[in-house]
């Protein structure tokens, strides 16, 4: 089922229980081939409501051709911005597909508490099921479209149609001193065939009915010429006088501000543009192009950048993906996050970078971590250099803590749990994640228990690589002296 079937159904009196004969009538066309016209419900030849039991009634029946009249104006592909509705799209009932040549149509989506519109050709969609032509946002088609008219309306441009006009005014009385020459030779040419006709002989009735219908055909002649100059004296009037210009220039001048008032509802405006513009032909490619046909016949056509999706929009621009993924090779979350805002990124909403959008970048496009990339160059944890050297996890944080191995820090959250002497008390503590230069170590102060080294001789400030037993300390337990002093 399609949509002319559809509206077939709809227009069907018989599915209201009504009889009708006459709906139709046969006719010919100019290739003599028989077509079927529709016939006014005036000129039907019967019509007998309630005739038999309907599946609505008769009122619902006329109801709904009430309905279908009024969506005429939305539906019908001859109907087009005849009244201006309500909606804050400009260009509603004005708009033609550059694809197929059918109405474009309106649709109003909600954002941002608003309603944006959206100019859209369902014509393959309502009539045959099938896929939109063309989409187009409308905020930049409207506001290409306000711009020009607005330029259009410019006192200087005014100035220059008017100075047209006066030109024109100039030729117009040209050509009618020569329509006033024109008529006058016209009814000489009527009193002279009038004369000769008079002096004829009555008996010579040849002569005289050839003199009669001369005279009749200059007589027709001057009636055509006389009606002839009499419009163009009326079309002639119409033109603008001084008084009526200046009220132009005046209208000219306001239009601006009459046009960007916010009290000037939508309905207006569209009321405005309707004076002006004819139709918009709307070809969505690479760009929105637009082209305009003004009052008059005069076209004009221009281009508007098309408006990127959503998707586009909220992508993170390449150069910061790039950027952040060579900052982590030396700095954390928070470190990027702080360095990016320094350089003048921002996101999408012209937000400043913050760790959880770092974070959320970073997982998105699959960018390892700080903690990954050093594990991944061979970095240890504190227990498994404590295991290596053979001393107890807390000698290797107070090495790292005296200067004798030098740290690096890596990224980690703001705020970890910490069990402290067996309660399980949870408290926020910011994570140091520590590396290490010549030992290569890193070591988180607030859980010496995950402290991370490379694999190097342990070096001590200032001196040779001594090999591991050489530096290891004598053995003592976490809770000796020596232990506790962080003493080698």
């Amino acid at each position: 089922m399609d949509h002319s079937r559809v509206l077939q159904i709809l227009h069907n009196p018989r599915y209201a229980g009504a009889f009708a004969y006459g709906r139709t009538r046969k006719a010919y066309n100019a290739k003599l081939t028989s077509v079927q016209l529709r016939v006014a419900r005036s000129d039907w030849q019967v019509l007998i409501p309630d005739a038999h039991e309907g599946y609505i009634s008769w009122a619902e029946n006329e109801r709904n051709q009430t309905t279908l009249e009024q969506n005429a104006t939305g539906f019908s592909p001859g109907l087009r911005g005849r009244m201006p509705r309500q909606g804050s799209g400009l260009l509603q009932g004005r708009l033609l597909c550059g694809r197929c040549g059918a109405r474009m149509r309106v649709h109003y989506d909600p954002f941002e508490g608003r309603l944006r519109p959206y100019y859209v050709c369902n014509e393959a969609v309502v009539r045959h099921a099938g896929k939109h032509c063309q989409w187009v946002r409308g905020a930049p088609v409207d506001d290409a479209v306000s711009a020009l008219l607005l330029e259009a309306m410019a006192p200087a441009a005014i100035d220059v149609a008017l100075a047209v006009q006066q030109e024109i005014t100039q030729r117009v009385e040209q050509a009618a001193a020569l329509r006033g020459t024109q008529l006058q030779c016209a009814r000489y040419e009527a009193e002279l065939a009038r004369r000769r006709y008079l002096k004829v002989d009555p008996d010579n009735r040849l002569v005289a009915d050839a003199l009669e219908a001369d005279w009749n055909a200059r007589l027709r002649d001057l009636d055509a010429l006389q009606r002839e100059h009499q419009r163009q004296n009326e079309a002639d009037r119409s033109l603008l006088d001084e008084p009526a210009q200046e009220r132009m220039r005046a209208l000219a001048a306001d239009f601006p501000r009459i046009w960007n008032d916010e009290r000037t509802g939508a309905v207006e405006r569209k009321r405005m543009l309707g004076l002006l513009i004819e139709d918009v032909t709307l070809l969505v490619d690479e760009q929105v192009n637009i082209h305009i046909r003004w009052r008059g016949g005069r076209t004009q056509s221009l281009s508007v950048t098309r408006p990127r999706p959503m998707s586009v929009i909220r992508k993170t621009p390449a150069q910061v993906v790039a950027l952040m993924n060579e900052l982590l090779e030396t700095a954390n979350d928070q470190q990027i996050a702080a360095r990016l805002n320094e350089l003048g990124h921002r996101n999408w909403r012209g937000e400043p970078f913050t760790l959880k959008k770092v974070m959320l970048v970073r997982r998105t496009y699959g960018l390892k971590t700080r903690y990954e990339r050093l594990r991944e160059s061979g970095m240890l944890t504190g227990e498994e250099v404590a295991q290596q050297l053979g001393v107890c996890a807390s000698t290797v944080h107070q090495l790292g803590r005296k200067g004798i191995l030098k740290r690096h820090r890596y990224a980690t959250n703001p705020s970890i749990p910490v069990r402290t002497a067996g309660q399980r008390q949870t408290r926020k503590r910011r994570r140091q994640s520590i590396w290490w230069s010549s030992a290569q170590i890193n070591c988180r102060s607030t859980t010496p228990t995950r402290c991370i080294v490379m694999p190097a001789p342990c070096l001590v400030a200032g001196s040779a690589a001594p090999n591991c037993h050489s530096a290891r300390p004598r053995p003592h337990s976490c809770g000796s002296s020596a232990g506790r002093s962080g003493r080698p």
